[in-house]
């Protein structure tokens, strides 16, 4: 039994180190990227903040200490400023400049000012305090995130013919992956088991891994930063409904048909701006038509002629000439093959490869 002890007591060390060594490793690697733009810029800040905090628990390898209750407290207040620079990546990922220096240097102050109170009176209700700030800024950052992100889906819908790496879908999951973890921190450390601890650290660097590995990725839409907000998705387009007169909404349409048969769509960037630009008029205009009176968004109308397009590449591919999925997402239009494939099954009802195997089928049958 004393053998078992000391053995997770040894694995909670070792992954408390193998968790402080991989925030060295991230904050390093993410140097390079800090300068990209603001989001990377907060992951990079945190990333150095969350190597201190776990850099620091090496206090609790002093055997008088590490069942100090109150040096545990102060570690866990200490830990809790964290909080607030992980929100702020959240909320800048979801909404491009909403994380402000002013906002987020308020809500640091406001966590890490728990730390001298308690060091002057140890009150119960001081470490009490903190960990309820700590949960209601967790809980107004995760409503947040999901409406931003719902927002910054409807602007990138609207104004872009691609998802590669601009979606934020990745943040949702990752919002709740991690507040999930905070929650257990709690449990883990509350009920101080080494194996608890141990767990809570391996899912901590596999939380951190998935997260930078997606942010490095993900290419910030600035001007998404407002997406959904009044002058964006809202009453800007009511004010210009009565200025569709019949005929300039007939001339937009066939403005556009034109294009298609010249095949823009082709263009995998292609972007509502862009789109625009080729048929003389402006995005709001443009957004708002396609919105409210073809229904669809801008992202939906093009590829639905880029699935249309792959499928007369299918159709005409020979024995001789045979194209990868790959290759015919490319020479559509798409800028990937998964976004290719996700959105060809969504609109055929069938994948691509299930699609091109019925038309060789059907060729055999018809020899």
């Amino acid at each position: 039994m004393v053998l078992s002890i000391i053995t997770t007591e040894a694995l909670a060390h070792y992954m408390r180190g193998a968790v402080a060594m991989s925030f060295i490793f991230w904050s390093i690697n993410l140097h390079v990227y800090a300068h990209r733009n603001r989001m990377m810029k907060l992951l990079y800040v945190a990333s150095l903040y969350l190597t201190f905090a776990f850099l620091k628990d090496m206090v609790f390898l002093i055997e008088d200490l590490k069942d100090n209750a109150f040096v545990n407290d102060i570690a866990i207040l200490v830990d809790l400023v964290a909080q607030p620079l992980l929100c702020a990546f959240f909320l800048e990922a979801t909404r491009p400049g909403f994380a402000t220096t002013r906002r987020i240097a308020a809500a640091v102050v406001l966590q890490g000012a728990f730390i001298p109170l308690f060091l002057l009176d140890r009150s119960p209700w001081v470490f009490q305090t903190a960990y309820g700030v700590s949960c209601t800024m967790s809980l107004l950052t995760i409503v947040s995130v999901f409406v931003f992100s719902y927002k910054y889906r409807r602007y990138l819908s609207s104004n872009y013919s691609y998802m590669e790496n601009i979606d934020v879908r990745w943040v949702e999951v990752l919002c709740v992956m991690y507040f999930t973890l905070i929650s257990a921190y709690f449990v883990a450390f509350d009920s101080i088991t080494w194996l608890s601890e141990a767990l809570f650290n391996l899912l901590c660097i596999m939380v951190s891994a998935f997260c930078f590995v997606f942010a490095k990725k993900h290419l910030v839409v600035k001007d998404a930063g407002d997406a959904g907000s009044e002058g964006v998705e809202g009453n800007e387009d009511m004010e210009i409904e009565p200025l569709f007169s019949p005929y300039y909404e007939f001339e937009l349409e066939a403005k556009l048909e034109k294009c298609m048969k010249d095949k823009v769509y082709l263009e995998p960037k292609l972007t509502l701006s862009d789109m625009a630009n080729y048929v003389g008029t402006n995005k709001t205009y443009l957004s708002y038509f396609f919105n409210n009176k073809q229904k669809t968004t801008f992202y939906e109308y093009i590829n639905a002629y880029r699935i249309e397009e792959a499928c007369r590449i299918i159709d005409n591919i020979t024995d001789e000439d045979r194209l990868s999925l790959a290759q015919i997402a490319q020479a559509s239009g798409f800028n990937s093959q998964s976004t290719f494939s996700r959105y060809f099954t969504k609109a055929k009802g069938v994948t691509p490869g299930k699609y091109i195997l019925e038309m060789e089928m059907r060729r055999l049958m018809e020899k």
